[in-house]
């Protein structure tokens, strides 16, 4: 049984006013009342283990904590980290659907002209080589229609050969 119930009434009032442990809240309630030296070295002695104790369980609770944190913080790197990807990603989709839809809004009649422009360049051209080929026939059909005589020289014959 307690022998002071106006200490432990205190202890407890000081429990829910601070949230501090039982073994503190006494340390504090009894070292204000003058209990210790009434208790002696053993009762101080006690107390010093429990202080020591509850700031041994402080201690591991903190770093337990840390490494909670620490692994948190991990997991947000690596989901910005993928974010950051995405990002890049619909970047570059979007640049890709820009210049897909200014594609789509050319007109189709401006096309067209551009492509006949093209087809006419190449009619133009086509009629150029032919007349050129036309050209080359005639002229070798003249030159090889012509009477030969030993004197005569073809164009294409060189000095010294016969």
């Amino acid at each position: 049984m307690t022998r002071d119930k106006a200490v432990k009434a205190a202890i407890r009032q000081r429990m829910a006013e601070t949230g501090e442990p039982y073994s503190v809240a006494r340390r504090a309630v009894t070292g204000a009342h003058g209990q210790e030296a009434a208790d002696g070295p053993q009762a101080a002695a006690d107390h010093a283990q429990a202080a020591a104790d509850l700031a041994g369980e402080r201690t591991d609770e903190a770093e337990d904590q840390a490494d909670e944190l620490r692994d948190l913080a991990r997991e947000a790197q690596d989901l910005a980290d993928e974010a950051q990807d995405l990002a890049d990603r619909a970047t570059r989709r979007g640049a890709w659907a820009r210049h897909k839809a200014r594609r789509a809004e050319r007109d189709p009649a401006e096309r067209a002209d551009r492509l006949r422009g093209r087809l006419d360049r190449v009619r133009e051209r086509t009629d150029q080589l032919w007349q050129s080929a036309e050209h080359l026939v005639r002229t070798a059909e003249k030159e090889w229609s012509r009477p030969r005589t030993p004197d005569s020289r073809t164009p294409h014959s060189r000095e010294g050969e016969e």
